[in-house]
């Protein structure tokens, strides 16, 4: 059955089906949200997690049939998160549970998760798992970032820092501590759960930068912008920066014990002694200091980092953002001109940011397709 042909029919036709526009629309009605809430708190959800399924869930892309999970990063060129995942997950057990849906516009729910199992298997998404992720591939990323945002990329990779944690450590003022060939700042505030901190060590070279930096973005968009630095295939995020940190600790000329490389990265120890009897503080301080002129060399602090001079990212003018206050008579327009330009539907869709029915629709009403 073709996806959309039960629209605009009485709901009453089958009690079983939800039948909506897509996805993106139905998780952005307050209603539903509060009941998917209530749904998700039942079931053992904590409200730290259950706040990121909601925000997962109204970032997602239009989607109206399962298809539009398997080919999504073709539609829209970005992959279906990992937060995402896990959104939609409890949300299909919200809809067989709670609402008593079967099947969502006249697609079964379980051909939706199928599709989804596809979306996971994605190049990109296994990309982003990657180990091996090389010096220069690291260096060429930052090279790609605005300044401000070149920074921060450079702080998380020295640190090996998790993402959330140095972006609210770097969010109010913090003394600043010389030890040796490298400086500290004290985040002991910021354990929570098995994530711990002490300090987050950096090269002494990119002092400077770190008093005059200032959050270019919000967390989030801090995030995808590093997220985009790397090339095709060869996926660059805060995640494997992380991931960078630790094997230049462990591994080659230099490396520490795996005791100080947890401590240095916030992992909580695993042994014992290193619980005990270690000093864990002097351990992560002594290894650090070994390993930065290997840092540097594999990432060096560009000279203007060391001068503390960070251009700020420079902001579109207010309201020039493209789709803003876009009524959707002018988004058919621009649907409709993009197709006659030359455009496929997969392009158009992508362009606008559309679900591949939508835009169907609208070129079938036009007479555009058959």
């Amino acid at each position: 059955m073709e996806n959309g042909k039960n629209f605009g029919s009485s709901r009453g036709v089958n009690q079983f089906d939800l039948t909506v526009n897509n996805l993106s629309e139905y998780v952005s009605d307050a209603e539903v949200m509060r009941e998917f809430s209530s749904y998700a708190r039942k079931t053992g959800t904590g409200e730290k997690t259950l706040k990121g399924y909601v925000t997962s869930l109204q970032r997602l892309q239009p989607i109206s049939c399962p298809n539009d999970l398997s080919d999504y990063l073709d539609l829209y060129g970005v992959n279906i998160t990992e937060p995402q995942r896990k959104a939609l997950g409890k949300f299909w057990g919200f809809l067989q549970i709670r609402k008593g849906k079967t099947s969502i516009n006249g697609y079964p729910i379980a051909l939706y998760i199928a599709n989804l199992k596809i979306a996971e298997k994605g190049a990109s998404r296994m990309a982003n798992r990657r180990k091996d992720i090389t010096s220069e591939e690291i260096a060429s990323a930052r090279a790609r970032l605005p300044e401000a945002v070149q920074v921060y990329f450079s702080l998380l990779a020295y640190s090996g820092a998790r993402h959330s944690q140095l972006f609210k450590a770097l969010s109010t003022p913090r003394d600043i501590e010389r030890v040796g060939n490298a400086i500290r700042i004290d985040v002991h505030d910021l354990s929570a759960g098995t994530k711990n901190a002490a300090y987050f060590y950096f090269p002494a070279e990119i002092e400077p930068a770190l008093r005059a930096y200032k959050h270019p973005y919000a967390i989030d968009k801090l995030q995808k912008s590093i997220g985009r630095s790397g090339e095709e295939g060869k996926a660059v995020n805060v995640a494997n920066l992380r991931k960078w940190q630790y094997n230049m600790l462990l591994t080659g000329e230099g490396a520490i014990t795996e005791i100080a490389a947890d401590h240095i990265q916030g992992r909580s120890p695993k042994t014992v002694g290193a619980a005990h009897y270690a000093n864990l503080d002097v351990l992560a301080l002594e290894g650090y200091n070994s390993l930065v002129p290997k840092l540097l060399e594999a990432l060096p602090v560009p000279e203007w980092m060391t001068k503390g001079d960070i251009p700020k990212v420079k902001r579109p003018p207010s309201g020039s953002r493209k789709g803003c206050n876009e009524t959707p008579a002018k988004r058919r327009e621009k649907i409709i001109s993009l197709y006659k330009s030359g455009m496929n539907q997969a392009e158009v869709c992508r362009k606008m940011k559309a679900g591949k029915n939508t835009v169907r629709r609208i070129l079938k009403e036009e007479g555009l397709l058959k």
